[in-house]
Formats: C-alpha cells, sequence, structure tokens
C-alpha cells in the first residue's frame, strides 16, 4: 500500500486506531475467477489487524457487476453514487464503506 497515494480519508481516530495518511489500492482484470475476492478479503485482513486503519473505502464503476458484488460480499456498505476524480479523469462510480470495529466493542480482538 502507498501510504501518500490517496486523497480519501482512510482512517477514523478511535480507541485503537490511530490517524494515519491515506492509501490506495486496486484490481484490474484478473487471471482467474475469485482472486479479486480473495485479495479484497486478505487486504481487509491486513488492515484491520495493523490497527491503523478503521475505515476503508472502495470506487469501482456503476457499471461493474462484478466489483460491486466484492465489496457486498466483504462487508463494505453502500454509500450511494457519486462522481469520482482519478488520474486526471472523472468517473461514474459507487462508494463503498468499510468500518472496522474497535479491539473489545463486538467482544473480540480486532
Amino acid at each position: 500500500m502507498d501510504e501518500n497515494a490517496s486523497q480519501v480519508p482512510a482512517h477514523r481516530p478511535g480507541p485503537t486506531c490511530t490517524p494515519h495518511a491515506g492509501a490506495e489500492s486496486g484490481t484490474g482484470r484478473t487471471p482467474r475467477r475469485g482472486i479479486a475476492r480473495e485479495a479484497v478479503r486478505t487486504l481487509l485482513d491486513l488492515a484491520r489487524s495493523d490497527g491503523r486503519w478503521c475505515t476503508v473505502h472502495a470506487f469501482p464503476s456503476r457499471t461493474n457487476t462484478a466489483s460491486n458484488a466484492i465489496c457486498r460480499s466483504a462487508g463494505f456498505t453502500f454509500a450511494g453514487a457519486e462522481e469520482t476524480a482519478f488520474a486526471g479523469s472523472v468517473f461514474a462510480t459507487n462508494h463503498w464503506i468499510h468500518d472496522f470495529e474497535p479491539a473489545g466493542v463486538s467482544g473480540e480482538d480486532a
């Protein structure tokens, strides 16, 4: 993860999270079915265990059914449709948010 890449705050200060610069990750076409889903789940597991990340944002294209399904199945919450600027262009995206509960809130350690 490149900690200087994101323009979107990827954190929410809390009991187990400290303010941290955002990070950015992305996927493209994958060589086999299911690899993107595995990658997102691994990324979320790593973010949670790291302890610095309380919120992860995803911005798949509105028309990318597979990526939106991955967000939904990985526990992201749909925050709405929006226009997202990236690499000098503006894209019609869906905004998904994954919040981690602070350690002890759900009765289990993060």
